[in-house]
């Protein structure tokens, strides 16, 4: 659906690039996507390097955003994420306006968001900056973050 919102618009290019976990046989979905053009085969992470923003869409569970989005922070991509009910571990530290842009759960408002970055350069950059930080700081402590959680849920037997 959001693929299908932002095809028109320019500038944007968001696609499909592999399915998993499907009802409907993967064939007819492959005819659809292509029929709508919104199949693309799978983008090499380098790429990235060369967009500022990134819509951190769900992958194959609707209720999280992709695995993938750290790596968008750590290449100085500007996230724009909805309040997913499903979280990775590492976004109960990444904070709205601080670490990236909210959106609305549909993306219905992301073009908006998008002119919004786009007319304030230096708070979009500083977002973005605060998104880098923070995930360095995150995988420089994933030993401690590891250790804390699995401390949490084990039990140390006699």
């Amino acid at each position: 659906k959001v693929c299908l919102s932002v095809k028109n618009i320019d500038k944007f290019d968001m696609k499909i690039s592999s399915i998993v976990q499907n009802k409907i046989p993967k064939q007819i979905i492959i005819q659809w996507l292509r029929k709508h053009n919104i199949l693309t085969r799978r983008v090499d992470e380098s790429r990235f390097l060369r967009n500022k923003y990134y819509p951190d869409l769900p992958g194959n569970n609707t209720l999280c955003g992709s695995w993938g989005v750290i790596k968008k922070y750590l290449r100085g991509n500007l996230v724009f994420r909805p309040d997913y009910k499903s979280l990775m571990y590492y976004d109960k530290f990444f904070k709205p306006w601080k670490d990236f842009v909210p959106i609305e759960s549909d993306f219905s408002d992301l073009y908006e968001k998008y002119i919004w970055a786009e007319n304030n350069q230096n708070q979009s950059i500083k977002i973005a900056w605060n998104g880098f930080c923070n995930a360095k700081d995150y995988l420089r402590k994933i030993e401690d973050h590891f250790i804390s959680c699995a401390m949490k849920n084990i039990t140390i037997l006699d």
